[in-house]
């Protein structure tokens, strides 16, 4: 059973993953000569799988029973999971003007940017942790199931409006891996007796076939403008972004895999199929036994996951002890849905500042965030997290975990 649970977790989500987290920018005018931003994310969400069953990936063990079923009560017809991590470090001169007439610095950042979603059955999810006895009798639907992986190096050099501290960027990408599988109608349907079933299966799935480390190069930009207006009648600063808007082009070549088949086995169970004794004892066989076709092409350019967010952000001048952010978010992913978040942020020191946030969307259902950040005079140092249940409670759908780190001369 570990084994299939194990199939499962590697076919919909490799942990590998961030784009823009929801915490909100402060927003500073203040005049600086040099600035040095340390920018880390790392993010698992799912909307039904809760951390009692993630936790055992984690740290290892046997996954008990009702673990297993508690989390397969709470599926949904479809599902949605993804798993983020975006480290970054950026250098700001604002002292180096590229345009004499324009009071823009230059910038330079380096970075990972890593991605992996998918989208799932309650029927996958079931066969993959429970087995097929629960559902001898029964057609587990598998259809409309997605997963789409991006891994990469990026590079960066642009420049930095020195009064607004807006930005453009424009990338480079070393591609790591990029890949896909989609199921479209398909299902396991079995007699009452589990002696005889039925798979069908229609679907694809790309691999980059190389051993080389990179895999081919992307061009992208990252924006980020900040626009004062008005709010309920009152100053505000809206802050819009985009990240990763480009395109990738492989130099390996791509495995594609296309099947559209209906098996029929008799006197064997699921676990005979796929278990750790399996009926096929190598991936060729099982190929083979589906009808699942494959071919070595040549990789097509491919748009690179982006981000576009746009929302309210906090003014570090303002004197008042509270102030709200809000905005929406929305991936370029098939297995995500656009976001929405609002917060609240307090001024509690003249050095500290702390806010709450909730957020609904992308990879997950409603979560809670939570923030500290200090204000130095040349230093911010802030922590934070998106899913505040998911950081204290087995009860939580997963983890978010931010740091932010500013360094001004």
């Amino acid at each position: 059973m570990m084994r299939v649970a194990l199939i499962f977790l590697l076919a919909f989500l490799p942990l590998t993953n961030s784009a823009q987290d929801i915490l909100p920018m402060i927003y500073d005018t203040n005049d600086r000569k040099q600035e040095f931003i340390l920018n880390g994310s790392i993010e698992f969400s799912a909307t039904s799988i809760s951390n009692s069953l993630t936790n055992y990936f984690i740290g290892g063990g046997e996954i008990p029973l009702d673990v297993r079923q508690s989390n397969f009560d709470k599926q949904n017809g479809l599902n949605r999971m993804g798993f983020m991590y975006n480290p970054e470090f950026e250098y700001r001169n604002y002292c180096v003007r590229p345009f004499k007439k324009k009071e823009w610095g230059i910038l330079a950042k380096a970075g990972m940017y890593s991605l992996a979603s998918s989208r799932y059955t309650d029927g996958a999810f079931g066969l993959a942790f429970l087995g097929n006895e629960p559902f001898l009798g029964q057609r587990s639907n598998l259809s409309n199931s997605y997963f789409a992986q991006f891994d990469a190096h990026k590079i960066g050099f642009g420049v930095v409006d020195s009064k607004s501290k807006s930005s453009v960027t424009l990338n480079l990408y070393g591609i790591r891996n990029f890949s896909s599988v989609i199921l479209n109608e398909s299902y396991l349907e079995q007699d009452a007796d589990g002696f005889n079933a039925e798979i069908s299966l229609n679907g694809s799935a790309e691999f980059l076939n190389s051993n080389t480390y990179y895999q081919g190069i992307g061009v992208g930009l990252d924006a980020n403008f900040i626009i004062p207006t008005k709010v309920f009648n009152r100053v505000a600063f809206v802050q819009f972004q985009v990240q990763n808007v480009g395109a990738a082009f492989f130099t390996a070549k791509k495995v594609r895999y296309e099947m559209d088949t209906i098996i029929q086995f008799s006197g064997y169970e699921l676990s005979d199929l796929i278990g750790d004794n399996a009926l096929f004892d190598s991936t060729t066989n099982l190929m083979d036994e589906i009808g699942l076709r494959s071919d070595t092409v040549s990789a097509r350019p491919a748009a690179i996951p982006f981000t576009i967010q746009i929302g309210k952000i906090i003014d570090e001048h303002s004197s008042k002890k509270f102030q709200t952010f809000f905005g929406f978010r929305a991936f370029y992913q098939k297995a995500a849905i656009p976001q929405v978040y609002l917060g609240v942020h307090y001024r509690a020191t003249n050095w500290l500042r702390m806010g709450l946030s909730a957020s609904y969307g992308g990879f997950s259902k409603l979560r809670v965030g939570y923030y500290a950040t200090t204000v130095f005079r040349n230093f911010n140092l802030g922590v934070g997290t998106n899913n505040l249940v998911g950081l204290i409670s087995k009860k939580g759908n997963g983890h978010a975990f931010v740091l932010r780190l500013n360094y001004v001369i």
